[in-house]
């Protein structure tokens, strides 16, 4: 429907909202007292003429104040959203290299060689332990290796910051 030029050729006071609204309900009910109500097709239907009034108003008027933005405006909200697409690619960038860190960290532990325990198990045998050249590493479950990947994660996760040599 072409609501303005029914404004015009009706000479009133009315507003469009007002003529949309007035539509609107009026094919609504006509639509609710002629057709069956249990058809799921003629219900959605009538959904397709729902008209909120005060809705339309504000869409209206968020859409003149975006028509009277400055070029200077424009400008700034294209700068800030360049902005925003480079903040969130950098984070994604940060999101792969925790994960990165995170999957090192893991395969650190399943990758120490299998040595020969010069112990016995209690079924007689000897038993095999993942053991360190060095060291012995701590298992997953301990806090030594917890703190140690939590370093490492914050470590590799924080932002760089230069370092001022003059005072």
């Amino acid at each position: 429907m072409r609501f303005p030029v029914i404004q015009d050729r009706l000479d009133t006071e009315r507003s469009i909202e007002d003529l949309k609204y007035r539509y609107y309900s009026i094919v609504k009910n006509l639509l609710e007292q002629r057709c069956d109500l249990t058809d799921q097709k003629v219900v959605n239907e009538i959904a397709k003429y729902n008209f909120d009034k005060e809705k339309e108003i504000e869409r209206k008027q968020q859409l003149e104040l975006l028509h009277k933005r400055t070029i200077d405006q424009v400008k700034e909200e294209e700068m800030l959203l360049i902005e925003a697409r480079r903040i969130e690619q950098n984070s994604k960038k940060i999101l792969r290299d925790r994960q990165h860190v995170i999957k090192l960290l893991n395969t650190l532990d399943t990758s120490l060689p299998l040595k020969k325990s010069t112990q016995k198990s209690s079924f007689g045998s000897p038993t095999f332990q993942k053991t360190a050249e060095i060291s012995r590493r701590p298992t997953i479950d301990t806090p030594d290796l917890k703190v140690v990947k939590l370093f490492f994660f914050f470590f590799f996760t924080s932002p760089k910051k230069k370092k001022n040599h003059f005072p």
